[in-house]
């Protein structure tokens, strides 16, 4: 089930409002054409009103005309109110994927600037989908390639980074993703609305590790590339964004990854982890993904061999954790 923000409960209270009032005409014109015995509706099709104008028939008619409209814009505190965007940065602090520092604690500073001035867009070649995708919502440079080299090995098609060649966005629509079965890096971390709102039987995680180890090693590795390197609450409604290289800031990737925390349902919420935290994180966290994936029937061929494979590799750190921009030839 989709995560359910008071906005979204208001339009549907609105709605079913509006279907209640429009019932009750029906109702009242039915009666109508049944004590007439005359037809309602055109005459030329010959259809009558018990027949045209079924609760059934009208019910769908109207919640096509009323249903709420996917491209109207959202604003970013009405899919995390304040209090929630604290609670997730609370359980990051908790479970230790960022340590409290100055950084943490201006984050909701960071994130009321960034809601003046960012929206959330849906546009429709973004439609749903039940295929159920593993998505990790993390930024790059947070051993992402770590995680797409242990997901490639459990059997999953995984697409690390969506730009195929050169100024060529993959990930650009849901056509696009249902491409894969994981996808992870840039520009994921810009799609999370689209992707949440797209596909409401997806699992979602977030590979993670300290803001300013982070920024430092972004902006290392990817310093001359002029891609967009993080994400934002509610970005990705233009594609050609991400093509505008912006400053790297510690805070806004706590900001982000907050607002990720708190906009994704919890019963398609994953996991965090950050292995760079504690040698032992990784191996905890296969353990809890390989769980999850049987739990969801999302097991490939060769399971059983592939997940043994996978945690003696992660025991013998044999995947490598440090950020690169090696192309994923394995689809």
């Amino acid at each position: 089930m989709m995560h359910i923000h008071s906005s979204v409960c208001s339009t549907y209270i609105r709605t079913l409002l509006a279907l209640a009032c429009f019932i009750v005409a029906i109702v009242g014109a039915d009666t109508e054409c049944h004590t007439a015995g005359q037809l309602c509706g055109d005459e030329d099709e010959g259809v009558y009103a018990a027949h045209a104008h079924t609760p059934t028939t009208m019910l769908l008619q109207m919640h096509h005309h009323l249903a709420p409209n996917r491209s109207q814009p959202v604003s970013v505190l009405e899919t995390c109110p304040l209090d929630k965007f604290q609670s997730s940065l609370t359980y990051m602090i908790e479970n230790k994927l960022f340590l409290e520092s100055n950084i943490t604690n201006s984050a909701q500073t960071r994130y009321l600037e960034l809601a003046e001035v960012q929206q959330c867009y849906l546009g429709p070649e973004w439609w749903v989908s039940q295929k159920p995708l593993v998505i990790n919502a993390g930024d790059g440079s947070t051993a992402t390639r770590w995680l797409d080299e242990i997901m490639m090995d459990l059997g999953f098609n995984t697409q690390h980074s969506g730009f195929y060649e050169e100024k060529s966005l993959g990930f650009a629509s849901t056509a696009a993703v249902d491409e894969f079965d994981y996808i992870s890096d840039t520009p994921v971390s810009s799609l999370t609305w689209q992707l949440l709102q797209s596909h409401p039987k997806a699992l979602f995680l977030m590979t993670m590790r300290d803001p300013e180890e982070w920024q430092d090693h972004r902006g290392h590795d990817h310093g001359d590339s002029d891609l967009v390197l993080q994400g934002l609450p509610c970005d990705g409604a233009d594609q050609l964004q991400f093509y505008h290289s912006q400053n790297l800031s510690a805070r806004t990737y706590v900001a982000y990854s907050a607002w990720a925390k708190c906009v994704i349902p919890e019963n398609q919420f994953i996991g965090a982890v950050n292995v760079f935290a504690d040698e032992n994180n990784g191996l905890d966290f296969v353990e809890k993904l390989i769980h999850m994936f049987e739990t969801h029937g999302l097991q490939k061929p060769d399971w059983e061999k592939r997940a043994a494979r996978v945690r003696s590799k992660v025991a013998d750190r044999l995947y490598d954790q440090k950020p690169s921009m090696k192309k994923n030839t394995t689809n």
